[in-house]
C-alpha cells in the first residue's frame, strides 16, 4: 500500500512540473529588422543588446551608426517631423563600458538641454571595425 501511494504522489510530482515547462510564449508583435539582410559571409555585427534573448537587431541601427539623421528620420516615424536628433555615441571594449561612455555624453547633453525626448539606447559590435570595440547609442529628438 505504502508503495502505490509512493508511485502516485512521484507520478503526480512528475506532471506538475512538466506542465510548467509546457507554457507557451506569447509572441511579441513583428518589429522591421535588418537581422535578416546578414550572411554567414557578411555577418556586419556580431553582437547587440538582447541578441542573447532572440530579439533582432533594428532597422534604424546602421543609419544611427553612420550618424545619418536624415535616414534614421525616415525609419522613425515618431523622428519624422522632428527639428534635432542628437545621436551620441559612446565606445568600448565591452558593452557595459561603452553603454556608460555614452550614458555620460547623454548626462551632460540633458543638462544643456532638458526638452529633448529619449527615443532608445542600444549597442552593437561592428565587426567591420578593425578594433572590435563595442558602440553604445544614446538617441534623442526634439
Amino acid at each position: 500500500m505504502k508503495k502505490t501511494v509512493y508511485i502516485i504522489l512521484s507520478l503526480f510530482f512528475v506532471m506538475c512540473f512538466a506542465s510548467c515547462a509546457s507554457n507557451d510564449v506569447v509572441a511579441e508583435p513583428a518589429v522591421s529588422t535588418k537581422n535578416n539582410k546578414q550572411t554567414e559571409e557578411k555577418l556586419r555585427f556580431e553582437d547587440w543588446k538582447y541578441k542573447g534573448f532572440g530579439k533582432e537587431l533594428p532597422v534604424w541601427i546602421e543609419p544611427a551608426l553612420a550618424q545619418d539623421i536624415n535616414t534614421l528620420k525616415k525609419l522613425v516615424p515618431e523622428m519624422e517631423n522632428a527639428s534635432v536628433v542628437k545621436i551620441l555615441a559612446g565606445t568600448g571594449e565591452n558593452s557595459d563600458q561603452a553603454d556608460q561612455t555614452a550614458k555620460e555624453l547623454a548626462n551632460d547633453l540633458l543638462q544643456e538641454n532638458s526638452d529633448l525626448t529619449f527615443f532608445a539606447n542600444f549597442w552593437v559590435l561592428d565587426s567591420k571595425k578593425s578594433d572590435k570595440q563595442y558602440v553604445a547609442l544614446y538617441i534623442y529628438y526634439k
